[in-house]
């Protein structure tokens, strides 16, 4: 029978247009959805191309501490925060014991810093105090990855301390950590996962060994003297070590 005959009348024009528009709305909707898709994929990205360049960052400013205080000894003959006469140099308002390094954490730590910036060899300007609550930027400089995290000079003098420490040489290091008083903290500082991606890029990528060391304790490596980082583990509990000497 012929399409739009008594007996079968054709369907009427605006239930056509409604199952039209119903087929354009699924193609609409794909559309949305790869859209969608593509801008979190592009946001991932960016926060990926964000931390690698946070990371070049901390290496470089790594890098440039430990070419400054090389620079400091050669010209003043002295090590900076530890140089006994220090103000005659202009370098800040407080001088060193003289004793061949500087006593990091501890007063000679802050003032390894003052040195180095009266200097012109690190940028800013450091109190050199020894106060209960050191401000990153104030009295440490900042790491350049997160920005409660500065660089604190760290003189370690024992050697086999043992526990978390005792895969540590004895010398001068600079860590990266939070301020807690006194002294730097390890809280909400990094992971195994974002210290292995730093350490992959300057060293060996293992945590008790070479350049870039953290402590020996389960939130940071792969079980007791296991020398692998623990990637598993996401609160922020390691310490970056590395040597300046």
């Amino acid at each position: 029978m012929r399409e739009g005959s008594a007996c079968n009348p054709p369907p009427p024009f605006d239930s056509l247009r409604a199952s039209t528009r119903a087929g354009f709305t699924l193609i609409e909707l794909s559309i949305v959805l790869v859209i969608i898709g593509l801008l979190v994929a592009g946001v991932m990205l960016g926060q990926e191309l964000i931390r690698q360049s946070q990371y070049r960052e901390h290496i470089v400013g790594m890098d440039k501490i430990r070419l400054a205080v090389k620079t400091f000894r050669l010209k003043f003959d002295g090590y900076p925060g530890d140089l006994r006469n220090a103000t005659s140099f202009g370098l800040g308002t407080h001088n060193g014991d003289g004793n061949g390094y500087a006593d990091g954490p501890g007063q000679e730590g802050r003032m390894f810093w003052e040195h180095l910036a009266a200097a012109g060899l690190i940028e800013g300007s450091y109190s050199g105090n020894w106060t209960a609550n050191a401000v990153v930027g104030v009295d440490v400089p900042r790491s350049g990855l997160k920005s409660n995290l500065g660089w604190w000079n760290y003189h370690y003098s024992t050697s086999g301390y043992g526990g978390y420490y005792g895969h540590i040489p004895i010398g001068n290091y600079i860590l990266v950590g939070s301020s807690g008083g006194y002294y730097p903290s390890y809280s909400d500082s990094f992971n195994g996962s974002e210290l292995q991606q730093i350490d992959l890029k300057v060293d060996d990528g293992l945590p008790l060994t070479g350049r870039v060391l953290t402590w020996n304790h389960g939130l940071c490596t792969n079980g007791a003297s296991v020398n692998l980082y623990n990637l598993t583990v996401k609160e922020q509990y390691c310490w970056f070590w590395t040597s300046i000497d």
